[in-house]
């Protein structure tokens, strides 16, 4: 459904979590309007380094982690592997929900519903992360990172099949320092993310499965101690199988987005600071848009002022082009996608007050959103089907 599966990110392997706020398209992605949180998870920083933690609760949920690593030299090495589970369990209706409908001569008569139960689904989760690091000298650095993620759903009642998803990433990359403030870098990432229904007496199918590519290399350097510059240039390929192409006959689609970004970190004095940027992305179906941002700091003692204008950008998804889905597998009706969709775009400016005093922080802020060609399911002209389509312009506050 569009969403991230945040059931892969395992909280005791988390270092920290960095919030980022404004426009930041620039670094992140044209879709990074209102802000950025990041979340960097733990390594080996010392010559030993060890974690163990178990959880259990009276509802029957367990949790064990265990990790490790160390620091020796110019290598380093951290792994982490955790097991969680979660029995599914319904939720009941202490009351049926009552209605109350006024008649003509004013009584009124109350109506009760049944009492009405509501299961959730739990999960076991088998998942693993390791982590090498090398540096060749002060200034070279290779790191090399992977993870594989595996969760069985859990129903409340007996299944003859039950869900299953995974993951697994590779990720080397490639850190060159020169000039002591110039950093080099180049980043390959790949990505498998998988959905299979298992069947106790039949070969298990596929019904989803997203395999990406993505290389990056990037430039940051500080020049005469004012300007921070940020550079780069990515390529993104993605084949997509899903459920939703050609009624789940396993048919895939490819795409590939290039893009191109750069930013400049201007420290104009020691109270004003300007962030200016532009992203360019280009899709072999879409050719090419750029999506600029631009954002000013002012500070004054405990005072921080803000404002900045920003420019967002999404192309369609695979899913809201090719879609061809009978729903309910009955022939109610059918969930279309269209090749005629125009990208997303919006125009965002905000502004925004900030006082720190000791432990003290308040701040007030406000936005101001128009876009265009916004993405959406809707019914079609026959008003029998649905079919993805772009609506009218719009204005947010």
């Amino acid at each position: 459904s569009n969403n991230i599966d945040y059931s892969r990110i395992n909280v005791d392997n988390i270092k920290r979590i960095e919030i980022v706020k404004g426009p930041m398209s620039t670094l992140y992605g044209s879709q990074a309007m209102g802000g950025v949180v990041n979340i960097i998870t733990k390594d080996a920083n010392r010559p030993f380094i060890g974690y163990l933690t178990a959880q259990y609760s009276d509802q029957g949920d367990q949790k064990y982690s265990v990790a490790g690593g160390t620091k020796q030299n110019r290598f380093s090495s951290y792994t982490s592997l955790s097991y969680r589970f979660r029995d599914a369990y319904t939720v009941e209706d202490e009351e049926g929900f009552v209605t109350e409908t006024e008649q003509p001569d004013g009584t009124v008569v109350r109506d009760t519903a049944d009492i009405l139960s509501s299961s959730v689904k739990g999960n076991k989760i088998w998942q693993a992360e390791q982590k090498f690091g090398y540096s060749f000298t002060d200034d070279l650095k290779l790191t090399l990172n992977g993870t594989y993620y595996n969760n069985h759903v859990q129903e409340v009642y007996e299944s003859k099949s039950e869900d299953v998803y995974s993951t697994y990433t590779v990720n080397p990359s490639l850190y060159y320092t020169f000039h002591q403030d110039h950093v080099l870098s180049l980043t390959y990432l790949l990505e498998n993310y998988e959905k299979k229904v298992e069947y106790q007496n039949a070969p298990t199918d596929k019904e989803y499965g997203d395999f990406t590519h993505t290389l990056r290399m990037n430039y940051s350097g500080l020049l005469a101690g004012k300007h921070t510059l940020t550079a780069g240039l990515e390529l993104n390929a993605q084949r997509l199988q899903h459920y939703w192409f050609d009624n789940g006959s396993g048919k895939k689609f490819d795409v590939r987005t290039y893009i191109f970004y750069l930013q400049e970190d201007w420290k104009l004095s020691d109270r004003f600071n300007l962030v200016a940027g532009v992203r360019s992305d280009c899709r072999t179906d879409y050719g090419f848009h750029a999506s600029p941002k631009i954002s000013l700091m002012y500070r004054a003692g405990i005072l921080a002022l803000r404002g900045g204008y920003g420019m967002g950008f999404r192309l369609p998804t695979l899913k809201e082009l090719h879609s061809e889905y009978d729903m309910g597998g009955q022939g109610m009706f059918m969930i279309y996608g269209s090749e005629e969709l125009k990208p997303e775009t919006s125009h965002q400016g905000t502004l925004s007050a900030e006082v720190t005093k000791g432990i003290f922080n308040g701040s007030v802020s406000a936005y101001y959103t128009k876009y265009r060609d916004e993405i959406a399911l809707g019914l079609t002209e026959d008003g029998k089907n649905q079919q993805y389509h772009n609506i009218e312009d719009g204005i947010r506050k």
